[in-house]
This record gives structure tokens, C-alpha cells and sequence, in this order.
């Protein structure tokens, strides 16, 4: 079995020092978290270290189950710009996470406050 590791474990500001040292380690892909304001430049430092490429799709205030068509629409909008990105760099698989369709119905609610 390939091991991996989640830029999560690594934190939002890795430098690509930080891929190096896991490619040495001996994992052979990392799975990017695609909420981090910098998982471009993530995307970017796995390839120059030659590790295999997952994301970790973003999922905060992105829901599939929900019965609103603006928030549905904007999810997956997003997360097809996600998808071609990982399909750029090669990636060979995505976490995508489902969400509550409570969420959205509160959303009126959750708006005024």
C-alpha cells in the first residue's frame, strides 16, 4: 500500500522544503486540502517533487444536499474548477465531502445573523 499524507498535517504555509522532505520520507502522494489559501502553490511544489497528487475538496459552505439552487449551483461550479485542476496536475483521486441539507434551509436565518 502507497502512503500519503494531508497537507493538513503540514499547515497552510509550507514552503516546498517541506514536499521535499516528505518525498524523502518515503510517501508517495499527498492529498491537498483545497481550502488552504495557497493550494495552488501545494499543487505546484507536489509536482516539482514528483509525488501523486489528491484533493481534499473544498467543502466548507458547499453543499450538494441542499434545496436551495444558488448555493447548489455555486458548489458545483466550484468544485468542477477544483476537478479540471486536478485533472492539470495529474491528480489521481478526490475527497469530496456531502453536506446537510439543514444548513441550507436555516440559510435565511443564518444570514441575518
Amino acid at each position: 500500500m502507497k502512503r500519503w499524507i494531508s497537507t493538513w498535517s503540514i499547515g497552510p504555509n509550507a514552503e516546498l522544503a517541506h514536499f521535499q522532505k516528505i518525498k524523502e520520507a518515503g510517501f508517495a502522494g499527498v492529498e491537498i486540502w483545497c481550502e488552504h489559501k495557497r493550494a495552488l502553490v501545494y499543487l505546484e511544489y507536489a509536482r516539482q517533487c514528483g509525488l501523486e497528487i489528491g484533493m481534499h475538496l473544498p467543502f466548507h459552505d458547499l453543499n450538494f444536499a441542499t434545496p436551495d439552487i444558488t448555493v447548489w449551483n455555486h458548489t458545483e461550479k466550484v468544485l468542477i474548477e477544483w476537478m479540471k485542476k486536478l485533472r492539470e496536475y495529474e491528480g489521481v483521486h478526490a475527497t469530496l465531502h456531502g453536506g446537510y441539507a439543514w444548513a441550507s434551509e436555516e440559510r435565511d436565518e443564518a444570514i441575518e445573523k
